[in-house]
């Protein structure tokens, strides 16, 4: 990803906006830590795991452009239809319909640096420590899928337990 800065990067978040706070779209976004070319790309993720919002995403003129799709609803709550409401709608939506995943490997300084610096990704997320299946889990499974395959029955010991 030679050349992609963070402001490519703030590009993709507006799109990523647009379609959970405009459109409404159910959407996951999944940032591993071997995409952390700039700490400005975790300074924005923080911001979004604690308030939803990324500070200085969008310029004036555009923040208008993307809170005008949240007029309707403002209206419909019986809210004035103030800059700030319309934001906050927008804002709320967002933060209904993005779902992010933050995925980091333990191993090393680096997450421990980056959990110093950006405490959110501890603070606000839920942290799930993924660890290797033992050797007899995995062969169970492996047999249990393999009962629907026609295989001999002296090779299936053999394949399932083959890496």
């Amino acid at each position: 990803m030679r050349g992609y800065r963070l402001e490519l990067f703030r590009e993709d978040l507006k799109k990523l906006y647009e379609m959970t706070g405009i459109n409404q779209q159910t959407t996951v976004f999944l940032f591993n830590d071997t995409q952390v070319i700039e700490t400005g790309f975790l300074e924005d993720i923080n911001g979004m795991l604690t308030s939803g919002e990324v500070a200085g995403l969008y310029a004036p003129d555009e923040k208008s452009q993307v809170t005008d799709g949240c007029r309707d609803e403002v209206i419909a709550a019986g809210l004035p239809t103030t800059n700030d409401n319309l934001w906050a709608v927008f804002v709320e939506r967002v933060r209904k319909h993005l779902h992010i995943v933050v995925c980091c490997s333990p191993v090393g300084a680096s997450f421990r640096n980056y959990v110093r610096m950006f405490p959110a990704l501890v603070s606000c997320t839920t942290i799930d420590w993924f660890t290797d299946w033992p050797a007899d889990a995995l062969k169970e499974v492996a047999t249990k899928f393999l009962e629907e395959v026609q295989i001999e029955e002296a090779h299936l010991d053999g394949v399932a337990t083959a890496l």
